[in-house]
């Protein structure tokens, strides 16, 4: 490949070459103008190293799913419904009950944020055995053994209910990108 490059085409090193094969594959690089410090018969290797080093930034590169605001917000929704689902616990004292709020909690973050679901599992499932310590420190309420270590076995319909929300969340973007 070398060899058919004329003299003034030719790279001056080793990296400018890889550049240059790289730069070469791009679509409209001749149509979007960015060789305009040399004439078209006459490109050293230099310039088209530095052409391709500053239209770097003129690219666009996409993730697979792009992120366009923090998760802060989520976490602290996460952190407010294992807080309330907690008290619920320590007010009402069903278990059942406690275990549909977290799925329901759980699932909605999945659908909302569906990467790495199981991290809403443990910021909604922390929460819970926390808020019964505080019921139990700052209240007169005194949670029973049992009521603490269900509090604990919340996280296993919040597994459920985050993968769920993540998976119902992929299968509706799969649907709205095959119309």
């Amino acid at each position: 490949m070398r060899e058919a490059l004329s003299r003034s085409h030719r790279p001056r090193s080793g990296q400018a070459l890889r550049d240059w094969l790289i730069f070469q594959t791009l679509p409209g690089a001749e149509r979007a103008g960015y060789y305009r410090d040399a004439p078209r018969g006459r490109r050293s290797g230099d310039s088209l190293y530095r052409d391709a080093k500053s239209c770097q930034g003129r690219m666009i590169t996409e993730p697979v799913s792009p992120r366009s605001r923090s998760d802060a917000p989520f976490y602290s929704l996460a952190a407010l419904a294992g807080i309330g689902t907690g008290w619920v616990d320590v007010e009402i004292n069903d278990l059942l009950f406690t275990a549909l709020l977290v799925l329901m909690a759980c699932m909605l973050l999945g659908l909302l944020r569906p990467r790495w679901p199981w991290r809403w599992v443990i910021v909604v499932a922390m929460f819970v055995p926390l808020t019964e310590l505080a019921a139990f420190t700052i209240l007169t309420v005194k949670p029973t053994r049992g009521q603490a270590y269900g509090s604990l076995l919340t996280a296993l319909p919040g597994m459920a209910g985050a993968y769920g929300g993540a998976v119902l969340r992929r299968v509706m973007d799969n649907l709205r990108e095959r119309k």
